[in-house]
């Protein structure tokens, strides 16, 4: 269901401190150096995950949630942050994706 993702943020005693919502099929955290985190999803479809629909967003501490990337191709959670870049898998899941190299996510 789309949104209904969450991540808990959770202390080192087991309580529950603080949760973001409005995520979906979350496959792929990642934290820069300002501890800004980095969501991937794989897909924002209500149904069955759909090609094209997965995304890259950053959780601002306000709550907002800020799209970095968007049209990837069923991303999983193949993403690592550098101070200079954000990388991540273009195709994790096998699709029906056209050229040579059979990707059709970030070039």
């Amino acid at each position: 269901m789309p949104g209904a993702a969450q991540i808990f943020q959770i202390t080192k005693h087991g309580k529950i401190v603080d949760t973001n919502h409005g995520l979906t099929a979350i496959t792929g955290l990642a934290l820069d150096g300002n501890d800004n985190l980095f969501v991937l999803e794989l897909s924002t479809a209500s149904d069955f995950p759909v090609p094209g629909t997965g995304k890259v967003v950053r959780l601002h501490e306000s709550g907002a949630i800020e799209e970095i990337v968007t049209g990837l191709v069923l991303p999983t959670g193949n993403m690592a942050l550098t101070r200079m870049a954000l990388s991540m898998c273009r195709t994790s899941v096998p699709s029906p994706c056209q050229g040579p190299d059979k990707s059709c996510g970030l070039r």
